[in-house]
């Protein structure tokens, strides 16, 4: 077998006989093979560019087109349309709210850590004791609260100056409301949980006409702070009502509220109506994403939406997004304009007749592909979970305007009505529960009463408490682990 094996000579010898036999052949080979994978680069090239100018051009088209008729039908599409009005300087409640949170918080540490040591709390809490501790049958917690609520005694003033201006305007207003940080909606959440505490501790120390009129500034503080509608400002207004509620619910149960006081808190209630609000939430919101559209298109979206430098893979992508594949960008931009449309609609309708509606997971940006969606997929918020808070906050606010007027009935007549159609007829504006469409489930039992809303799975449960309603500071892990199963009941 060895004598058939050629040699690295005779190798040589036969490859130097093949170039020389066949000189032109080899080198229009290899020049065909490089023109060829040339022309094949330079082909794709030029495609690439006649798609994405014919894209451009297309969705670029179609996206104005909407976007004008944005505009011709009154709905804003730019932070500047329409322009912010001025606010006098007098008329304006922000800076004295601000004035206000700011006395809150500088208590927050320091005296509160050794009040939570002798309200009965571990010293090594995360938090020190404040006004978000809601165990008010305590009466070392009470006692401890009454002590805060007097050391903050100039908060309460301020808040009840802010509350008699007509106007509220937020000094970031007129920044770019991405970039801001929206301190003010941080400094209500504080505000509000102080004003829920001192209704409780002047309802303990019996004012409860006091004691209304504090939940009635926290009230008016959600409603000034709605003026500024977008959806984490009405996400925190429902905050502001969670809190309020509890302390609305304990004050109320202690009866004997003042006539005054009480009519004027209910009338407060009435004065913001969330569905109202939405509508003008998710405009506002919708602006927010065309401007991140317009940044995603000029490459500069991540220094927005992240502050850390992106990784090389990262810049590469949105570098694409923004130029070459600049059409995604417009494809994806009419598909979220479609979706906030569809938001928005859905947000103005009370439950019980958007439960006849398309499910909202099939309206959820969530289950876009990201590469066809990608900024959608990075921006566009949950609506679910925003629409479930609105309508608990609507809810309780309705819950506590039918309270008030059977405890008015109650002082009035000695008893309670028999149905919530008496108290109506006795010239009480009761609102229907906007889960069922109907009136609220009352029921009177001897001298006390049931009263409830079917809640978000739209079933009479008997009067039983959802479960995550029934616990202290319910999180979003909460509500995922119990459900929406059961009422929402007023007073428990």
């Amino acid at each position: 077998m060895g004598g058939w094996a050629m040699s690295d000579t005779e190798r040589s010898g036969k490859r130097s006989w093949l170039a020389s036999s066949f000189p032109t052949f080899i080198g229009i080979a290899r020049w065909r093979v490089w023109r060829v994978g040339a022309t094949i680069v330079l082909l794709l090239l030029l495609l690439t560019a006649i798609l994405s100018v014919a894209g451009n051009v297309y969705y670029g088209g179609k996206l104005r087109g909407e976007l004008r008729a944005l505009k011709e039908a009154g709905r804003p599409v730019t932070w500047a349309d329409p322009p912010w009005p001025s606010v006098p300087e007098a008329e304006n409640a922000a800076p004295l709210y601000e004035a206000a949170a700011r006395v809150v918080w500088a208590h927050r540490a320091g005296t509160r850590t050794s009040l939570r040591v002798r309200a009965g709390a571990a010293p090594d809490s995360r938090h020190p004791f404040g006004y978000d501790d809601q165990a008010w049958d305590d009466p070392q917690v009470i006692a401890c609260l009454a002590e805060l609520v007097n050391q903050d005694e100039r908060a309460l003033a301020l808040t009840r100056q802010a509350t008699r201006r007509p106007l509220y305007r937020s000094a970031t207003a007129n920044s770019d409301p991405i970039a801001a940080e929206f301190p003010q909606l941080k400094d209500a959440r504080s505000l509000a949980a102080f004003l829920g505490s001192a209704a409780v501790v002047a309802s303990h120390e019996g004012h409860q006409a006091e004691a209304l009129e504090r939940l009635r500034m926290g009230y008016v503080l959600g409603r000034h702070l709605s003026r500024e509608a977008s959806l984490i400002s009405e996400l925190v207004v429902c905050s502001i009502d969670a809190r309020l509620a509890r302390g609305a619910e304990y004050v109320i149960a202690r009866g004997a509220l003042s006539d005054r006081e009480a009519r004027a808190l209910a009338e407060e209630l009435s004065r913001l109506h969330y569905f109202s609000f939405s509508e003008h939430a998710w405009s506002t919101e919708r602006v927010a994403g065309i401007d991140l559209f317009a940044r995603a298109r000029r490459n500069r979206l991540r220094a927005v939406m992240l502050p850390e430098p992106p990784g090389t893979g990262e810049r590469l992508l949105w570098w694409a997004y923004a130029y070459p594949l600049r059409p995604i960008l417009y494809a994806d931009e009419l598909t979220f304009l479609r979706l906030m449309a569809l938001r928005a609609e859905t947000a103005v309708v009370p439950p019980f007749e958007r439960a006849q509606q398309p499910p909202l997971a099939k309206r959820d940006a969530s289950a876009l592909p990201f590469w066809l969606h990608p900024v959608t997929r990075t921006v566009m918020p949950s609506s679910a979970r925003a629409l479930k808070q609105v309508d608990l906050a609507q809810t309780q606010r309705d819950l506590a305007r039918a309270a008030i007027g059977l405890e008015l009935y109650r002082q009035e007549r000695g008893t309670y009505p028999t149905g919530l159609e008496e108290l109506r007829r006795s010239g009480w504006v009761v609102p229907h529960d906007i889960f069922a469409g109907r009136d609220f489930i009352y029921r009177r039992r001897g001298n006390a009463y049931v009263l409830y809303s079917v809640g978000f799975d739209q079933k009479d449960s008997g009067g039983r408490q959802i479960t995550w309603l029934a616990r202290d500071r319910p999180t979003r892990a909460k509500r995922a682990r119990y459900g929406d199963e059961g009422d929402i009941v007023w007073g428990q």
